[in-house]
């Protein structure tokens, strides 16, 4: 009994850390995943493959306050 309980007694003190062992890699993983697809998003925005971009400032925007309008 006593060899029994030395061994539970190791085993919850292991417990914890081998938990935050397998959610480090678990966090590893999906950090991986995340940029795989961010490179391929941007690879396709680069090669005009319908990624997605970010557009800057108001360049082409038609109406509201910023609109010049046309003399004629």
């Amino acid at each position: 009994m006593g060899f029994v309980g030395i061994l539970v007694l190791v085993i919850l003190l292991v417990a914890p850390g081998v938990k935050q062992l397998l959610d480090s890699f678990a966090f590893r993983i999906r950090a991986q995943g995340r940029a795989e697809v961010i490179r391929a998003q941007r690879a396709g925005a680069v090669e005009g493959r319908g990624g997605r971009t970010r557009h800057k400032g108001r360049k082409g925007q038609k109406g509201g306050k910023g609109a010049v309008k046309a003399d004629g």
